[in-house]
């Protein structure tokens, strides 16, 4: 694969992210992993998000703002806070997974 395709494909990523790929390619397996990784994330995210969201929404509707209304909001908030940095956002991995995948298409033909 030319340098200047992978800089094409790889531009949605960050930038650390973006010059460690372009400074070493990685193999398939890697890729892989890291595909495995990002999908992991947002399934991890789905998974505590939306109950936390429902679950806030409920409280604020039958308690009102109270008490047990500010620690739903705090716990989720502590979640996507210690959560984002660490493992990136929804988002960020829904691109990282675009991208993953359309380098392992490239390698693989």
């Amino acid at each position: 694969m030319k340098r200047r395709e992978l800089e094409q494909i790889v531009t949605p990523l960050p930038r650390k992210e973006r010059e460690e790929l372009l400074k070493s390619p990685p193999a398939v397996a890697q890729l892989e992993e890291k595909v495995r990784q990002c999908k992991q994330a947002m399934n991890r995210d789905l998974w505590v998000g939306i109950p936390w969201f429902l679950l806030y929404c409920f409280s604020l509707f039958y308690f009102g703002i109270s008490a047990f209304t500010a620690t739903i909001l705090a716990v989720g908030a502590l979640y996507f806070v210690y959560s984002a940095p660490r493992h990136g956002s929804f988002g960020m991995n829904r691109k990282r997974v675009k991208v993953y995948e359309e380098l392992l298409g490239r390698l693989k033909d």
